[in-house]
């Protein structure tokens, strides 16, 4: 499967998901994982009828309402796997903190492939300062 394709099911599933569940107790981590069809090519998620996401938010939604925000583990958050067509698609469900829930966003990484740098942000210690007297 091409990274344009792959992208564009990411954006379409937190789309959907972000419009159709109401549940705003967890943020929902996204990640598509589609199949390898016959020759690399698997169906768009623009052939996937507006019925069948709303299948997936209802699935969705019924597994938020079984999980207790308060009890849910932050280091193993629970996970749900969903389908929209030919294209499987997990979610891991964090619990907000209790100011938070009721709010936006549902969907926390709505763009796939987001690129993140994960050391120090610095260069050293800072220059010493000097206003030239």
């Amino acid at each position: 499967m091409s990274d344009d394709l792959l992208d564009q099911w990411h954006r379409a599933a937190a789309n959907e998901l972000e419009a159709r569940v109401k549940n705003r107790a967890f943020f929902l981590t996204i990640g598509i994982e589609p199949p390898q069809a016959q020759g690399g090519s698997t169906s768009s998620p623009t052939d996937v009828a507006p019925e069948t996401w709303e299948t997936v938010a209802e699935g969705v939604e019924q597994w938020l309402a079984g999980i207790d925000p308060d009890a849910a583990d932050a280091d193993d958050p629970p996970t749900y796997e969903a389908r929209a067509g030919d294209t499987p698609f997990g979610l891991t469900a964090t619990p907000k903190k209790p100011k938070r829930r009721g709010t936006d966003p549902l969907v926390v990484n709505p763009y796939p492939t987001v690129s993140s740098f994960g050391g120090s942000y610095t260069t050293g210690p800072p220059p010493e300062f000097d206003d030239g007297t």
